[in-house]
């Protein structure tokens, strides 16, 4: 079996992608074509976040995702609840002196002891 080389890995991936016919996103900074520049940045071109690429070219997070890659997030937000919990209000915070404090104290005090530190 012949192991292709990062850049063949690279190349079959982008003809992959402009042949599913889904919208891409070209980088701006080596013209590849993306659904999300974000990783991409990070790995290729070496910056520290995705927001520091985002800032550097004047783009918003918004921009370095595709239209199906954000209607997927917005599905998966709305059904695990969490955008019908912050419309209701409903408050997920630690109160105080609910004990939760105690209980994440023991557990790493007995992390700690396993350890041996």
């Amino acid at each position: 079996m012949r192991r292709e080389t990062p850049e063949q890995q690279r190349e079959r991936r982008q003809n992959k992608l402009k042949a599913s016919g889904k919208e891409l996103i070209k980088c701006p900074e080596c013209g590849k074509m993306f659904i999300r520049l974000g990783g991409h940045a990070v790995q290729t071109h070496g910056y520290p976040n995705a927001s520091a690429f985002y800032f550097e070219y004047g783009m918003t997070r918004k921009e370095g995702s595709n239209a199906e890659y954000k209607a997927l997030m917005r599905k998966y937000t709305k059904s695990n609840g969490t955008e019908a919990n912050l419309i209701k209000g409903i408050e997920r915070r630690y109160k105080p002196n609910d004990g939760h404090a105690q209980k994440v104290s023991a557990y790493w005090e007995n992390r700690r002891k396993k350890r041996g530190t």
